[in-house]
């Protein structure tokens, strides 16, 4: 049985309080820039600096997703 994650990267969209809540319920810590309004959530700083490799993983998806649809 795989083991649960211990932090999950996400981008500025997820930074909503219901979502860092529902992560924290789980023991999970939340990896993710804070909105202005929000305070900053310490994360190890490993996953803050790599978390550029999970926005160019979607930004690749959408962009073979343009490719495949032509």
């Amino acid at each position: 049985m795989p083991h649960p994650p211990t932090c999950v990267v996400c981008d500025r969209e997820y930074a909503s309080h219901k979502f860092r809540d529902y992560l924290w319920d789980r023991g999970i810590s939340p990896c993710h820039p804070a909105k202005e309004d929000c305070p900053k959530v310490a994360c190890p700083r490993w996953t803050y600096r790599h978390r550029h490799l999970v926005e160019n993983l979607w930004a690749r998806l959408k962009e073979w997703r343009a490719v495949a649809t032509r």
